[in-house]
């Protein structure tokens, strides 16, 4: 079989993300791959904050026009950046691996963030991270800051910040985990649906889906199904201010989710067996919804 072509964002943690679903794909299927980079909306336009782009899919759209026109053979994507509502041409095939979900706190001096000083500032560009944080500690300055990894940690200094709030994920896969100062549990920032996680996007008709299906974690695709559908049902969006985080044990399912309503946020969690993960999706909805 010829080579696939994986099309992706150009960005440093896009290129391990790219390389982990190739070694599987080569370890698995006996398939080589190329990577295809791909400049998106998100990446041109490093200065508007991701709550004010018009439409969802700013780190995708581009991504999904090479699908379109067969440029590329298959996407890969951190999938907390594919909408959950997608267009009806393409199709999550597989989920091939998820790190920790959690968000972490990078400080400027090693500090926790119930240490930080009063009205400290943190940079962020997430409007979810934003209400949670101002949630735990009402005086903290949400300061917006773009960019990739390695940038947002450098404005720490260059814009005078006292931390910045990112994916634990992405840190362990920059190697750069030795720099975090406090890890949020799920409850005092609620991961966003999908964070960790790296998915294949094909098209419906691709005639590399079954094959590429074998090397899916059914665990991990368990989970953020779940937690797409609790966005999706709750009418949210990538970049919206709704938190779920769900995880799987043997035939079980534990899920939490948090969502702002008015000034105030709501949490809410539920458990029950896989088997029923889209019953009980609607079910933790309803409960934040009421």
């Amino acid at each position: 079989m010829k080579k696939l072509r994986i099309g992706a964002r150009d960005s440093k943690l896009s290129r391990i993300q790219v390389d982990i679903v190739a070694r599987k794909i080569k370890q698995t299927l006996g398939i080589e791959c190329e990577f295809v980079p791909i400049k998106t909306k998100g990446d041109i336009d490093k200065t508007k904050s991701l709550k004010d782009f018009k439409s969802p899919g700013v780190f995708v759209k581009e991504i999904e026009l090479a699908l379109l026109s067969r440029e590329i053979d298959l996407a890969v994507h951190s999938l907390k950046d594919l909408p959950c509502e997608m267009d009806s041409n393409f199709e999550i095939v597989a989920v091939v691996e998820r790190e920790d979900p959690r968000d972490v706190l990078v400080s400027k001096d090693g500090v926790g963030f119930y240490q930080l000083k009063p009205n400290a500032k943190i940079g962020t560009s997430s409007l979810r991270r934003e209400v949670h944080l101002k949630n735990l500690r009402e005086d903290i300055q949400v300061v917006n800051i773009r960019g990739n990894i390695e940038t947002r940690l450098s404005k720490i200094e260059s814009e005078g910040l006292d931390g910045v709030v990112l994916a634990y994920a992405a840190l362990k896969r920059l190697n750069l985990d030795s720099h975090v100062s406090y890890i949020f549990d799920i409850n005092e920032i609620t991961p966003c649906p999908g964070q960790g996680a790296i998915c294949i996007e094909c098209l419906k008709d691709s005639p590399y889906k079954s094959i590429l299906s074998k090397i899916n974690d059914t665990d991990a695709y368990i989970q953020t199904q779940f937690e797409r559908l609790v966005l999706k049902f709750l009418g949210g969006g990538c970049h919206s201010s709704i938190g779920v985080f769900c995880k799987t044990d043997q035939d079980k399912i534990y899920a939490f989710a948090s969502i702002l309503r008015g000034d105030k946020l709501i949490q809410a969690s539920i458990e029950g067996n896989k088997d029923d993960f889209l019953s009980l999706a609607n079910k933790l909805s309803n409960m934040l919804k009421s």
